[in-house]
C-alpha cells in the first residue's frame, strides 16, 4: 500500500469519525433539551400511602414527562454506545502503566465520562419512574406532605438530570479529546476529528 492510498483511508476514517462526533453532540443536545421539557411539564402527583411502611409517598401519573425522560435514557446510552465506537472501547480499557501523560488524562476522562453517564440514567430512571419518592427516600413522615411538594421533588429530579446530561457531554468530549490526543503524534489529525 503507497502512501497515497493510506492518506486516503486515514482521511475516510477522520471523517467517519467527524460525523460520529457531530452525531454525538446532536444526541447530546436532544437529551439535553428532553430532560428540560421533562422538567417544565406540569407533574400530576397524589400523595398515597407507601406499600413498605405506610408513610405518606408521591405518586405520578405516567404523563408526557415519563415519555421523554425513557426516550432521554435510550439516548443516553446511545451516546455512551457512539463513544464506545469512537474510543474503541466500551469501558475504561486504557492501561494506566506507563509515563504517558494523555493516556493517564484518557483513563481519567473515561472514568468521569462513566461516572456521570451512569448518574445521568440514574436520575432519569428515578424521573421518569411513577413512584419516585418510594426510590428516592423523599417520604412524609414529620411534615406535611402534599402534591405541590411531589411536583417539586420530580422537577428536580428532571433538573438534575440535564445537569448531568450536559456533565457528561463535557466529559465524553474531553475523553474523545484525550483519546485522540494519546492515539495520534500530529496535533493536525487531532483537529480534523473535532
Amino acid at each position: 500500500m503507497d502512501d497515497s492510498s493510506r492518506k486516503q483511508l486515514d482521511d475516510r476514517k477522520m471523517d467517519r469519525e467527524a460525523w460520529l462526533y457531530v452525531g454525538f453532540v446532536i444526541l447530546h443536545g436532544l437529551a439535553f433539551s428532553l430532560a428540560i421539557i421533562a422538567m417544565g411539564r406540569d407533574h400530576i402527583a397524589t400523595v398515597i400511602p407507601s406499600k413498605i411502611d405506610g408513610r405518606m409517598i408521591c405518586s405520578y401519573k405516567l404523563d408526557l414527562s415519563s415519555l421523554y425522560g425513557v426516550i432521554a435514557i435510550g439516548i443516553m446510552l446511545l451516546c455512551q454506545l457512539s463513544l464506545g465506537v469512537l474510543t474503541k472501547s466500551i469501558c475504561c480499557l486504557i492501561e494506566i502503566t506507563g509515563g504517558n501523560n494523555d493516556r493517564r488524562c484518557t483513563l481519567l476522562s473515561s472514568i468521569f465520562s462513566l461516572v456521570t453517564f451512569l448518574i445521568t440514567e440514574g436520575l432519569l430512571v428515578l424521573g421518569s419512574s411513577s413512584n419516585t419518592a418510594e426510590y428516592s427516600k423523599y417520604f412524609g413522615k414529620n411534615m406535611e406532605l402534599d402534591a405541590r411538594s411531589c411536583k417539586y421533588l420530580r422537577m428536580g429530579e428532571f433538573g438534575f438530570s440535564s445537569v448531568f446530561v450536559g456533565l457528561t457531554f463535557i466529559s465524553s468530549s474531553s475523553l474523545i479529546w484525550s483519546y485522540c490526543r494519546y492515539n495520534t503524534s500530529d496535533g493536525d489529525k487531532l483537529m480534523n476529528v473535532l
